[in-house]
C-alpha cells in the first residue's frame, strides 16, 4: 500500500506531504497506482518550484518508496496552498478509485479536505 500523509503547520496550514510504500497492484515499474501517485507528487513539487518562490526541502528513497516534501517558509502563500490541495485532491481520487488496500491518504484533521 502507498501511504500519503499530509503535513500541516501549527497554524493548520498545508506545508507538505510524506509518501511511503508501494501499491502492490503490479510488479515494480508496471504499477499504475504507484505511477499515478508519483506523477502527482512530482508535478506538485515541480509546480511549486516553478510557479512560486517557496523554499522547499525534498528527500527521497526510491528503493523504500519514500518521498518527503516540506515548505520551509514561515508564511505559506495561496499559490502553494492551492497546489498542495490539488495534490491531495488527486490522491483522494486515486484512493476512491482503487481503495485503501492500495492507497491510504491520511488527514489527521479528519475527512476529505474539500
Amino acid at each position: 500500500m502507498v501511504r500519503i500523509d499530509e503535513i500541516r503547520s501549527n497554524e493548520n496550514e498545508y506545508v507538505g506531504f510524506h509518501v511511503e510504500g508501494h501499491a502492490g497492484l503490479a510488479k515494480s515499474g508496471k504499477d499504475i497506482i504507484c505511477a499515478a501517485v508519483s506523477a502527482l507528487a512530482f508535478n506538485c513539487i515541480n509546480s511549486i518550484d516553478k510557479f512560486t518562490n517557496a523554499e522547499t526541502n525534498v528527500k527521497s528513497n526510491e528503493e523504500d518508496g519514500i518521498l518527503d516534501f516540506v515548505i520551509m517558509d514561515r508564511e505559506i502563500t495561496k499559490d502553494v496552498t492551492l497546489l498542495l490541495k490539488s495534490f491531495f485532491y488527486g490522491i483522494q481520487g486515486i484512493q476512491k478509485e482503487y481503495g485503501e488496500k492500495y492507497v491510504k491518504y491520511t488527514n489527521k484533521y479528519g475527512g476529505d479536505i474539500f
